[in-house]
């Protein structure tokens, strides 16, 4: 499993890491400091050779035989543990690393929820009946539109290859546009607005009631380094491979969930409503529709290469035993199109519309070409790889609740911890996450970037991505809402009135800056509403 701690969040091996026995030494930024105090004579050799390096020119600076013969030290002597090497001949590739607390990994609440979230939505879409008829609607305005403007599709990928892309880009807003008006498939319709000026009682979307923690740390000894392949799986060609720092199968960690109030929707009412099985349930019949869509998808790409992660999903996530308090979900980095939206519902509502859905909204285009693929999407994964081969995908875990229900109280809550169980954690192998694909890559900015634990960096930071999604040209309103939500959650109830007060003397409730990025957020929900 991979989530990433940013794009500035990498290991380079010019200046942050050596390579020895197959196995990576993360030098410590202390001890190397120390090293060339003692010895300042050799600070401009070091330093001229690093910068060779990275200018990229013809250099024979080695990082090892500087420390080595110049240093007169051994590299492990610089570095934190070692991180053994899963995969092919690292070189000198950038690692990413997964998202730490002092060098601890953990996985963030919010990746967490995030999927929750999804699984929830999906069960409220393929089960409950006010769901069932919310996505019928969209399967009708898209036959419908299809109808109307299908033959557009094959207009933009002519203006594409003509070289047209500003005409080409606004007739595929236009027909977005036209699809997605008022908001049709939008996830309020289940967990309610961000925010509502006309009412005074507003108390913001369902879904903020829903807690979950951060992961407990885990042991730097669990992870290793991975090389994490791009497959294209028609021609199985690799594409981007790249290097992750990723947590080990059999890795455990735990985390709380509570619900801290009763919910408006009667389906979340429901959902919650008999202590945590129903969620379990929805999550685990989630990740088994992903799964047989997987597997539906590799059994047509009948390649001996994708041998081992076909085998992977049959044996490991297919075959396993279910109990009760367990179910699988797919986490972090390595997940699909189907894994993160409404896609995956429409595609078993109605294979047929889904194309239609698909090239009326342009998924699928190829960022070359600028062509729709044909056939099924998206047309690659990333696998992490053994022995020069995909080995499995990334990003499954399975979650084992043990005692205690998500009491629903209005004050006070009880909190569901899952624990570990080694017999069933032992049985999942835990990879990893998709490259970040627009406009994905804003949902992992919110999810990585916004995790300081300091007030003061953490503002900082929201104001930073603030101005990305504000200078966004169109404005992407499904960033905007995720930033929303997470504020929300950071500032109990912030986006449902930022001009809130307290107390007799009737002091605001919140902070300057955090009233004004709340203000800031409403105002762009407006403008995209």
């Amino acid at each position: 499993m991979f989530i990433g701690g940013g794009e500035h969040h990498v290991l380079s091996p010019y200046t942050d890491y050596v390579e020895e026995d197959r196995q990576v030494l993360v030098l410590d930024p202390g001890k190397m400091e120390e090293a060339l105090a003692e010895r300042p004579e050799l600070i401009d050799e070091y330093v001229a050779g690093i910068r060779a390096n990275m200018d990229n020119t013809r250099s024979n600076f080695s990082l090892t035989t500087f420390i080595r013969n110049r240093l007169e030290m051994a590299p492990a002597d610089l570095a934190s543990a070692p991180l053994p090497i899963r995969g092919g001949t690292l070189g000198k590739n950038q690692i990413r690393r997964h998202i730490a607390d002092a060098g601890r990994p953990f996985i963030p609440g919010s990746t967490l929820k995030g999927a929750f979230r999804t699984a929830v939505y999906f069960a409220w879409l393929t089960r409950d009946e006010e769901g069932k008829a919310h996505l019928k609607e969209l399967g009708e305005r898209t036959e419908q539109l299809w109808k109307e403007r299908g033959s557009d599709v094959e207009k933009i990928d002519s203006l594409y290859q003509e070289g047209k892309k500003y005409k080409a880009r606004s007739l595929e807003k236009e027909i977005r546009d036209l699809l997605l008006e008022d908001k049709t498939f939008s996830e309020t319709h289940l967990f309610g607005k961000l925010s509502d000026s006309s009412n005074p009682h507003f108390r913001g979307p369902d879904f903020r009631f829903f807690r979950v923690s951060d992961s407990s740390l885990l042991d730097a000894g669990t992870v290793e380094i991975t090389e994490v392949d791009r497959i294209k799986l028609r021609e199985v060609q690799k594409v981007s491979p790249q290097w992750c720092e990723t947590i080990r199968p059999a890795s455990m960690a735990t985390f709380h969930l509570s619900v801290e109030a009763t919910f408006q929707s009667p389906f979340l009412q429901s959902l919650f409503g008999d202590g945590i099985e129903p969620l379990i349930e929805v999550v685990h019949r989630f990740a088994e529709a992903s799964i047989d869509y997987e597997l539906e998808t590799l059994k047509r790409h009948d390649e001996p290469e994708l041998q081992g992660v076909s085998r992977f999903y049959r044996n490991e996530l297919k075959s396993r035993e279910k109990s009760p308090n367990t179910c699988l979900m797919r986490i972090g980095f390595g997940k699909t199109y189907y894994d993160n939206s409404i896609g995956l519902a429409l595609y078993h509502h109605d294979k047929e519309v889904f194309r239609h859905f698909r090239k009326l909204l342009g998924l699928g285009r190829n960022p070359v070409s600028k062509k729709l693929v044909e056939g099924r999407f998206p047309t690659t994964r990333s696998f992490a790889a053994h022995d020069a081969r995909p080995d499995a995908p990334l990003g499954w875990v399975e979650l084992v609740f043990h005692e205690g229900k998500v009491a629903v109280a209005k004050k006070s809550t009880t909190k569901a911890t899952p624990e570990p169980d080694p017999e069933a954690v032992a049985r999942v192998e835990a990879r990893y996450e998709e490259a970040a694909r627009y406009p994905e890559v804003i949902r992992e900015w919110v999810r990585t970037a916004l995790e300081p634990r300091g007030r003061e960096v953490l503002l900082k930071k929201a104001e930073e991505w603030l101005d990305i999604l504000e200078s966004m040209e169109p404005l992407h309103r499904k960033s905007i809402e995720f930033f929303a939500n997470w504020l929300d959650e950071r500032f109990k109830g912030i986006m449902a009135n930022p001009d809130k007060t307290k107390g007799k003397k009737q002091k605001p409730a919140y902070k300057p800056r955090q009233i004004a990025i709340a203000k800031r957020l409403i105002a762009l929900l407006e403008k995209t509403s």
